[in-house]
């Protein structure tokens, strides 16, 4: 019996995490004086991943530095490191600073990053000491990096930022760094089917329909502004791994016999199956089109947004397991 190709894909919401090696790199920084600032670097790695770093280097622009780890978390269930670097620096005139850290090498087979396996992974923070500014918390993201959402062909990140002063805060989707925290080159920004965007407000990442599966980096920037000047900048370097999501449907039979009525139709279909279906509409292309409310038999599908082709209907009941059917819409 041939099934449908859905994988990990379902009719819910689904925090995925399928890459490895360096999953994540953030770089943040608290001021512990006038002008002495605490940077901190969060790494999420492989537990399987061959490779560990018990310590990294910051880049201060004239000299770099060896900043040990001070904190480490093993999740073996999900076979992840956290780790914290962290370095207390005093910055010895005012001005802007930009801060790089540098993590050792890119996992392989990153599709955005060309050879990813011999980049460099590099982050950038921006510090601006000045006396009548005063010192500057840098933005914090609060949800983890592998936190992304997957529903249906959609993917999503909310870092859910803060900004201890109060500073108005912009976000934006940014080339990934490689050696000496210079661009990358080859680096192809990410495309969608449909959409692809950080929202510049609250750093909210949608991506709807990736072109194919696979492992892609995505680097947001957050920028601080106080009284009109960018005050400072911090940068989280992720992973999204695109993994069993919806391609297409398989032919042939599907898992359990699942009808629905009229298999011509204009206007709307009806299901012919018992019970409370989660339904999802797929193009010719596998791309979700539709995503009704949960449905009943005696409940319609409404067609009337969708314009003249082939269609599956993709339901899943309340246990999980998944039906197809397929209908023609006409003009």
């Amino acid at each position: 019996m041939r099934t449908i190709l859905v994988a990990i894909a379902s009719l819910f919401s689904v925090a995925i995490n399928a890459c490895c090696g360096v999953i994540a790199t953030t770089i943040t920084y608290e001021p512990l004086g006038e002008s002495t600032y605490r940077i901190s670097v969060e790494v999420f790695t492989c537990l399987s991943a061959p490779s560990d770093h018990p310590e990294i280097w910051i880049d201060f622009g004239a000299d770099a530095v060896s900043a040990p780890r001070v904190e480490i978390f093993d999740d073996p269930a999900s076979d992840l490191r956290r780790s914290i670097y962290q370095l207390d620096h005093t910055f010895l005139e005012p001005g802007v600073h930009v801060i790089n850290a540098t993590i050792g090498n890119r996992a392989g087979g990153i599709v955005n990053i060309p050879n990813s396996i011999s980049q460099t992974l590099c982050v950038e923070a921006l510090v601006h000491i000045d006396p009548e500014l005063g010192p500057n918390h840098s933005i914090r993201f609060n949800t983890p990096p592998t936190q992304v959402i997957q529903n249906w062909n959609t993917f999503s990140y909310q870092p859910d930022p803060t900004d201890m002063d109060g500073d108005s805060l912009v976000f934006e989707m940014v080339a990934a760094r490689g050696l000496y925290c210079q661009p990358i080159l080859g680096y192809s920004t990410l495309t969608g089917v449909n959409v692809v965007s950080v929202d510049p407000t609250n750093g909210t990442f949608i991506w709807d329909y990736p072109p194919f599966n696979g492992e892609f980096n995505l680097t947001i920037q957050g920028s601080e502004y106080r009284n009109g000047q960018l005050i400072g900048q911090m940068t989280r370097d992720m992973a999204i791994c695109v993994v069993g999501f919806i391609a297409g449907v398989g032919e042939g039979e599907t898992m359990d016999p699942f009808t629905i009525h009229p298999t011509l139709a204009t206007d709307q279909v009806w299901i012919d199956a018992q019970g409370i279906w989660s339904i999802a509409v797929l193009d010719a292309a596998g791309r979700m089109v539709l995503q009704p409310n949960n449905t009943r038999s005696t409940t319609p599908i409404v067609l009337s947004s969708l314009v003249a082709g082939a269609y599956t209907l993709l339901a899943m009941d309340g246990d999980g397991r998944f039906r197809t059917a397929r209908f023609v819409k006409g003009r």
